[in-house]
C-alpha cells in the first residue's frame, strides 16, 4: 500500500516505501521527489519535454501549461489521504501547446517503486524527429538531481566510465560501441550513497532512437534526450517511450539490474529464461592475433594454431575462427583457396570435444544492391528483405547445419554491429530507424541460426536487455588501455553485462596478462588471443593459463 494526502489551495504528497513526492498548488509542475525521513530533495523534477524537429515551432509555450489532475472529483475534498494498493498508480495529467499548434500531453505517473513520464505529441501533419528532450520545458533548462556522479553503462576507448552530470554522456550507435548497443539506462549515485537510475522504457515499436544521453543546462541543471539521428518521420500523433526514475539501489550494477527486471515487469519486454548448452561454459581460443589480419585467416595457421595450444598443455574448449574465412563480407560462404576443407577442420576439434565458432559481421561488401538497405550512399544489410531473409536462412544451414554441404560448425561470432539507418532518401523494404534496425537484424540472425542448430551459441557485443532474447553470449569487446588495468575496467564491462542480459555467458576478450588471465574466469568464459610467437615466448603467462583452468576452471582434470 502507499498514500496520497492533498490539502487543496497548498499541497500534496505521494509517499511509498521507496520515495515521496512532493508539490504545491501554486508549481505543480515541478516534483519534488526525496527520502521517506525528511531526506534532502533528491529530484526537483519538472514535468514536460520537448520535440526538436530541425525548427523551433514544435516547442511547448510555457504560458500554455495546464493541470488536468485536479479535475477529478475525488480530489475535491479540502484536506483528504488516498490509499493505493502496490499494483495501481497515481496519475498527475498536464497538457501545453506548442507554437506550431500542436498538443503535447504529460502525464506523470507515481507508481508504488518507481515514477514514469509519460509523453505525448498530436500534430495535425508530418514532422522528422532529430530528438526527444524530457524533464524540460525549454533548451536551457532543465531538472536538478541531487547526485554528484552519473555512471555510463557503455564502455569508453578511455575506460572511465564515471562523470558528473554536467558531462554530456551518450549511450547508442552514435557514441563509442564498444556495446552495440549498452543499456538504456543511467545510474546516478546520490549525496546520500545511494543510487538512482534514469532510462527510457520503450516497446518495441518505440525503438526508432538511436541513442539516449543527459543533456547539461543551466545552473546545473540537467534535462534527459533520446537522439533519433535517423530522423524518422510521423504524422499526427507521436508517443514517446516513457522516462522511468527507480530509486534506492545499493550500487550502479543494482540500478541496472532493477532497470532490466522493471521492463519485464512493464511489459516491455517478454520474461526471459535462458536454455543453455553445457559446452558454452569453458576456455575459447579466438585466432585473430594469431592470424593477424584478415588475408592470413587460413587453414594452415589454425592448423598450427591450435597445435600450439595442444603442445602447451592448455586444455581449451572453443575456438572462434575470425576475420574471415570467406570470399567476401556478406557472404558467408568458406573460400576454399584459404581453407581447402573446414568441414574437416571442424569434424577434427569435434573429435576431441571442442566445439567451432565462424565470425561473421555486417559488411554488406559482397552483396547485390537489391539485398542491402541503402541510404545517402551508406549500404547495410536489409533485415526485412525476403531475398536477404532467404540467404540468411540459407547461410546459417551452410554453416551450422549437420548434413551434406554443410560445415556443421557450432555459433557464430557477430562482429561490426553499431551503425543504423541514416536520415534522407532510402532504398529498402521498410524503412528502419536506429534501434529498431538493429532489433530487426539480431531477430533474423537469432531466427534463421537457432533454426539451423537450436544449441547454437550467438556471441555479440551486446548487453542491452531489449536484445537479451536474441543471443547467448555477450562479447565485452577489444581492450586498448594500460595492461595493468584492464581488470578493473574489463570487471565493471562484466558487471554491466551480467546485470542487464538475464544470465547470458559472458567472453571476457583479450586482455593478455598474469593478473587478467588468473582472473578473468571470475567474470566469465576465460578467452585467449595470442599469437603463436607469444604461445612460444611467454612462459609467465602460460603458465597462469594452465594453472587457473587446472585449479579454477576445471579442478577436476587436475
Amino acid at each position: 500500500m502507499f498514500q496520497m494526502t492533498v490539502v487543496r489551495g497548498w499541497s500534496s504528497c505521494v509517499t511509498t516505501d521507496y520515495y515521496s513526492a512532493r508539490w504545491t498548488d501554486q508549481a505543480p509542475s515541478t516534483i519534488y521527489i526525496h527520502g521517506r525521513n525528511n531526506d534532502p530533495d533528491w529530484v526537483e523534477l519538472k514535468v514536460g519535454a520537448y520535440l526538436e524537429c530541425g525548427e523551433n515551432d514544435h516547442m511547448p509555450d510555457p504560458t500554455s501549461l495546464s493541470i488536468d489532475f485536479f479535475s477529478d472529483s475525488k480530489f475535491q475534498c479540502a484536506i483528504a489521504t488516498y490509499n493505493f494498493s502496490q499494483n495501481e498508480v497515481v496519475e498527475l495529467a498536464y497538457s501545453a501547446s506548442s507554437y506550431i499548434g500542436g498538443k503535447y500531453r504529460y502525464v506523470l505517473k507515481l507508481a508504488y517503486d518507481h515514477i514514469r513520464l509519460d509523453v505525448g505529441y498530436e500534430y495535425n501533419g508530418k514532422f522528422v524527429l532529430k530528438r526527444a528532450t524530457y524533464c524540460s520545458l525549454s533548451p536551457d533548462r532543465g531538472s536538478v538531481f541531487d547526485a554528484d556522479t552519473l555512471f555510463n553503462p557503455n564502455p569508453l576507448v578511455h575506460g572511465v566510465q564515471y562523470s558528473s552530470l554536467r558531462a554530456n554522456v551518450t549511450i547508442g550507435s552514435n557514441s563509442e560501441r564498444w556495446f552495440s548497443p549498452a543499456p538504456f539506462c543511467f545510474p546516478l549515485k546520490q549525496r546520500d550513497g545511494k543510487w538512482m537510475s534514469v532510462s527510457p522504457a520503450p516497446t518495441v515499436d518505440e525503438l526508432d532512437f538511436s541513442g539516449f544521453s543527459n543533456k547539461p543546462c543551466f545552473g546545473g541543471e540537467c534535462a534527459f534526450c533520446l537522439d533519433y539521428t535517423s530522423e524518422p518521420e510521423y504524422e499526427g500523433y507521436l508517443h514517446l517511450p516513457e522516462l522511468v526514475f527507480r530509486f534506492d539501489a545499493e550500487s550502479e550494477f543494482d540500478a541496472l539490474k532493477r532497470y532490466a527486471d522493471g521492463l519485464v515487469e512493464l511489459g516491455r519486454i517478454e520474461p526471459l529464461t535462458r536454455t543453455k548448452a553445457d559446452w558454452w561454459r569453458g576456455v575459447m581460443v579466438c585466432g585473430w592475433f594469431a592470424q593477424g589480419g584478415t588475408k592470413n585467416c587460413t587453414q594452415q595457421l589454425y592448423e598450427s594454431h591450435v597445435a600450439k595450444y595442444d603442445e602447451l598443455g592448455i586444455d581449451w574448449d572453443m575456438l572462434t575462427i575470425d576475420d574471415f574465412w570467406g570470399k567476401a563480407h556478406g557472404i558467408w560462404q568458406v573460400d576454399e583457396e584459404k581453407w581447402p576443407d573446414l568441414k574437416g577442420f571442424i569434424a577434427r576439434q569435434h573429435e576431441k570435444g571442442r566445439r567451432v565458432l565462424l565470425w561473421v559481421c555486417v559488411n554488406p561488401t559482397g552483396l547485390e544492391d537489391d539485398e542491402v538497405y541503402i541510404d545517402a550512399g551508406h549500404r547495410l544489410l536489409d533485415p526485412l528483405n525476403p531475398k536477404y531473409i532467404k540467404r540468411v536462412y540459407d547461410s546459417f544451414q551452410y554453416m551450422l547445419g549437420s548434413g551434406e554441404g554443410s560445415l556443421d560448425a557450432d555459433g557464430i561470432k557477430l562482429d561490426f554491429t553499431g551503425a543504423v539507418p541514416k536520415p534522407g532518401e532510402a532504398k529498402c523494404t521498410k524503412r528502419l530507424y536506429g534501434m529498431r534496425y538493429l532489433y530487426e537484424l539480431y531477430k533474423l540472425f537469432h531466427d534463421a541460426a537457432k533454426k539451423a542448430k537450436p544449441d547454437c551459441l550467438l556471441d555479440y557485443q551486446v548487453a542491452n536487455p531489449h536484445f537479451a532474447k536474441f543471443h547467448d553470449m555477450t562479447r565485452l569487446n577489444d581492450y586498448f588501455l594500460p595492461i595493468e588495468i584492464a581488470l578493473p575496467v574489463m570487471t565493471v564491462r562484466a558487471k554491466v553485462a551480467h546485470s542487464v542480459t538475464f544470465g547470458a555467458e559472458v567472453d571476457t576478450d583479450h586482455p593478455g596478462s598474469v593478473e587478467y588471465y588468473e582472473n578473468s574466469y571470475k567474470l566469465g568464459n576465460m578467452s585467449l588471443y595470442i599469437s603463436n610467437k607469444n604461445l612460444e615466448g611467454n612462459g609467465e603467462n602460460i603458465d597462469a593459463i594452465r594453472r587457473t583452468i587446472r585449479d579454477h576452471i576445471k579442478p577436476a582434470k587436475g
